[in-house]
């Protein structure tokens, strides 16, 4: 059995493999037998989230974990947190986004924070590393699956990547020594893989959850989380 990590195999798999095709990791896809038959299952010390056995899995037989049920279950302890939100959340539920929001602030999220502004920070560090170093040609660092794959199959590109946070921890570390906000954060994300990044030692525990679009949407429709509408802060 394959170490867990973020991605896993369900009762769906019939081991068709084609998860295995499209796998950019080699060894992250294990093809084993489980009662006589073919299964796929996703060795966790080698995958990097990036979700392209999803994109091709005709079976439904992938899931993945993040921290939503945990987010919920805090904020119904009465923890404080606030929320740094990806702008894809707008564009992706454009009808339910306001209400969504509201039923979060209803719910006891304090603040709630666009990464877009993030975005701006990392695009300004981004010019000012390349003006300063002439550092041409260089890897950007917003998608944790990249730098988990260069970090564990092509270390001798790490030296290429920018030395400069992602839009999300840019927003994570404003939030705090800017802004002075001393809730806990969680990050409404559309991507796996960015628990990864809020994980890693090396980012200081800035954000404690990454709550994904589909299981916070999931979450939201199944509790029927509305409430009076309302926007993210810092356009």
């Amino acid at each position: 059995m394959a170490n867990e990590g973020l991605v896993f195999t369900n009762e769906k798999c019939i081991g068709c493999n084609k998860c295995i095709s499209v796998c950019s990791c080699e060894g992250a896809c294990v093809s084993h037998e489980v009662d006589g038959k073919n299964r796929i299952d996703v060795d966790g010390d080698r995958c990097v989230a990036c979700g392209a056995c999803f994109d091709v899995c005709e079976h439904g037989a992938r899931e993945f974990r993040d921290d939503t049920e945990r987010f919920f279950e805090d904020l119904k302890k009465g923890e404080k947190i606030s929320v740094l939100l990806a702008p894809a959340f707008k564009a992706n539920y454009p009808k339910e986004y306001e209400k969504v929001l509201g039923g979060l602030k209803a719910m006891g999220v304090n603040r709630i924070i666009s990464v877009s502004f993030g975005a701006d920070i990392t695009t300004w560090a981004y010019l000012n590393y390349v003006t300063k170093n002439k550092f041409y040609g260089g890897i950007s660092q917003p998608c944790p699956a990249v730098v988990g794959y260069i970090e564990r199959y092509i270390p001798e590109l790490i030296p290429k990547l920018f030395p400069v946070q992602s839009p999300m921890m840019c927003t994570a570390i404003y939030a705090k020594k800017e802004m002075g906000i001393t809730d806990k954060l969680a990050f409404i994300s559309p991507c796996i893989a960015k628990k990864m990044e809020i994980d890693d030692p090396v980012n200081g525990g800035y954000i404690s959850y990454n709550v994904t679009f589909d299981h916070l949407m999931k979450y939201v429709r199944e509790h029927k989380i509305y409430g009076t509408m309302c926007k993210d802060e810092i356009e």
